[in-house]
C-alpha cells in the first residue's frame, strides 16, 4: 500500500485504431492506492482460477443459486489486495515492486503477476478509453448469460483463444479486452501478441439478435520489472467469434457481488453531491502491515443500486437498458466533478471506495 499518487508508464503500441493524439506514444498516469483497490475489486476473476496463497489469499467465487456470505469475501479480497499492496511502492514517484517478491516461489509469483495485469487492465480501460464496465468471459460463459457462436450461429463449447473481457464505454459502444501481467519483462512483445491474436478472435457482439462490431479490442501486458508499464494495442478484429449476451442479466451480474453486501449493511450516505448506498468495512491486520486495521467505505451510486434490486425481482427483458441510461448520466456527471483522489475512488461504473 503507498500514499499519494504514483506514476504509471502507458504506452499505445503502434498499429492501434485509436487515433487520439493524446493516446499516441508514451505518457505518465497516475494511480492512487483507492484507485488500485477499487480496480483490484471490479475487474473479476475467472471463476476456476485457484490461488496459491497459503493462509489468508484464496477466495471463493459466487456461483449462481449458491448462498454465500459476500461480506465475508470482500474482507477476503480487500485482505488479497493488501498481501499484493505490500509488494508495491512509491520510489522516484514511479510504481515499483520490491524485489523481495522472488522470494516467493513460482506459483505464487505467476498467480501475482496475473492479477496485476487484470488490475492495471481494468484501470487504464477506464482512464484511457471511458470502459464503464468490464465482464470475465470465463464467468459469465459459466453462469449461461453468454454463449459463444460460429459465424453459422452455432454455438460453441470449447474455445481457448478467447479474450478475458467483454463490456462497453461512456458512448455504449462495446469493447473486448485481454490483459496479461509480467514481473520479469521477459519476452513481453510475444505476450502482448498473443493477446492480440486472442481480442482479433471476436467479430462482433450479438445483443437481441442484432450484431455489433467491438469498437475496441484492446491487448495488453503489465509489466514491472521493477517499474509498472502497461501496453496495449487495439488491432482489426480478423476471425469470426460471435459472443451473444441477455444483456439485463449480463449488467445484473457484474453489480450482484456489490448488490448482496449492501443489502445486508448498507446505508445511504451523500458523497460530492450523489447519493450513494454504502457499507463500512473493517479489515484487521493480516500481518504484513504495521497497522492493526484499515477501515473503509464502499457502495453502489444509490438510484443504481435501487433499479439493480428492482431488476431483480422482476423480468430481466429491457431493463438492461434503463440501467445503462442511468449509468450514462452518471458518469457524465461525475467526471466532470473535482475531489480529493487520495481520500475517495468513484468509478465510471458508480462504485466507490474511500477511508472512513
Amino acid at each position: 500500500m503507498w500514499s499519494g499518487s504514483a506514476q504509471v508508464s502507458f504506452e499505445e503500441r503502434i498499429g492501434s485504431r485509436c487515433t487520439k493524439s493524446s493516446r499516441s506514444g508514451r505518457k505518465q498516469i497516475s494511480i492512487t492506492w483507492l484507485e488500485f483497490l477499487r480496480s483490484f475489486l471490479t475487474v473479476g476473476y475467472k471463476y476456476s482460477t485457484k490461488h496459491y496463497f497459503k493462509h489468508y489469499l484464496w477466495v471463493p467465487y459466487y456461483y449462481r443459486n449458491m448462498r454465500i456470505n459476500c461480506f465475508k469475501i470482500l474482507k477476503y479480497r480487500l485482505r488479497q489486495a493488501h498481501a499484493i499492496g505490500e509488494f508495491l511502492s512509491v520510489n522516484g514517484g514511479n510504481l515499483t515492486i520490491d524485489s523481495s517478491i522472488y522470494g516467493l516461489d513460482q506459483s505464487e509469483r505467476v498467480t501475482i503477476a496475473y492479477i496485476l495485469g487484470m488490475v492495471f487492465a481494468k484501470f487504464i480501460s477506464e482512464v484511457e478509453y471511458d470502459v464503464i464496465y468490464l465482464q470475465n468471459l470465463d464467468d459469465v460463459i459459466k453462469n449461461g448469460i453468454v454463449s459463444l457462436l460460429d459465424r453459422n450461429q452455432t454455438m460453441i463449447t470449447t474455445k481457448k483463444q478467447r479474450p478475458d473481457f467483454i463490456g462497453q464505454d461512456l458512448n455504449g459502444d462495446w469493447v473486448v479486452f485481454e490483459a496479461k501481467g509480467s514481473l520479469s519483462g521477459k519476452n513481453w512483445l510475444n505476450m502482448l501478441q498473443k493477446a492480440k491474436k486472442q481480442v482479433m478472435e471476436v467479430s462482433c457482439i450479438n445483443l437481441n439478435g442484432k450484431n455489433f462490431k467491438p469498437k475496441l479490442s484492446l491487448g495488453s501486458i503489465s509489466i514491472f520489472n521493477p517499474i509498472c508499464n502497461v501496453k496495449t494495442c487495439d488491432p482489426t478484429p480478423e476471425r469470426d467469434l460471435i459472443i451473444r449476451i441477455n444483456y439485463s442479466e449480463f449488467l445484473f451480474w457484474y453489480y450482484k457481488f456489490i448488490v448482496e453486501v449492501l443489502r445486508e449493511e448498507g446505508v445511504t450516505k451523500e458523497i460530492y453531491g450523489f447519493p450513494f448506498r454504502v457499507a463500512k468495512v473493517i479489515l484487521p491486520s493480516i500481518g504484513l502491515n504495521e497497522r492493526c486495521y484499515e477501515e473503509y467505505l464502499i457502495g453502489i451510486f444509490d438510484p443504481l443500486f435501487e433499479r439493480l434490486l428492482e431488476l431483480e425481482e422482476k423480468d430481466f427483458k429491457e431493463n438492461g437498458e434503463k440501467i445503462f441510461t442511468i449509468l450514462k448520466r452518471f458518469c457524465r456527471e461525475i467526471k466532470e466533478t473535482k475531489g480529493d483522489r487520495t481520500n475517495i475512488s468513484i468509478g465510471l461504473d458508480g462504485i466507490m471506495i474511500g477511508w472512513v
